[in-house]
């Protein structure tokens, strides 16, 4: 019960963390220096999907602003039951051509599926990327490295295995459809 409960909680902090930001955001003199052009006809919101690590998903994209949150849900190839991530992208290198360039960005949720004491478990942690998005009124696509870490867990002799930080590789589709 107890992790459930965390899993709503983090997915419930990382939601208004990046709502409030985003209104924070409108008053500040210096975060509307920060605002970046969209591209004319840009879509609310963008539907596609991916390979993150293991992680095979769906994913929603919400351009702003600001820079771009995204949502993935899905299932690891060797996983048990649903797993999901969000995060947030901001540009700080655009080639000129659209909004397309280098994002830094950040994430939280489920990072990697893993034996805990004998039971498949899809584990919490959150992490740092650097990518690549080809963005335009059609689509927002990614190519992304970064770095994770995750929860503590039991492996399968009951030892406390701390995670290390390891390196992940995302691609993301999506397409323009709302």
């Amino acid at each position: 019960m107890i992790n459930v409960f965390s899993r709503i909680l983090l997915g419930s902090a990382t939601l208004i963390m990046g709502v409030s930001a985003a209104h924070a955001a409108e008053d500040d003199p210096y975060a509307k220096s920060m605002k970046i052009e969209l591209p004319q006809n840009t879509h609310p919101i963008y539907l596609g999907g991916g390979l993150t690590k293991e992680l095979m998903h769906g994913t929603a994209v919400k351009p702003t602003e600001y820079g771009n949150f995204y949502a993935k849900v899905g299932q690891f190839y060797d996983g048990d039951g649903v797993a999901a991530q969000a995060g947030y992208r901001y540009p700080v290198a655009l080639s000129g051509k659209d909004n397309n360039g280098v994002y830094l960005g950040g994430f939280a949720g489920h990072v990697e599926a893993e034996k805990d004491e004998g039971k498949l478990k899809n584990r919490l942690g959150g992490g740092l990327d650097v990518s690549y998005l080809w963005f335009d009124a059609s689509r927002i696509s990614s190519l992304s490295v970064g770095v994770y870490m995750g929860e503590t867990f039991k492996d399968d002799l009951g030892v406390d295995r701390t995670e290390k930080v390891q390196a992940m590789f995302s691609l993301n589709l999506s397409g323009g459809f709302f």
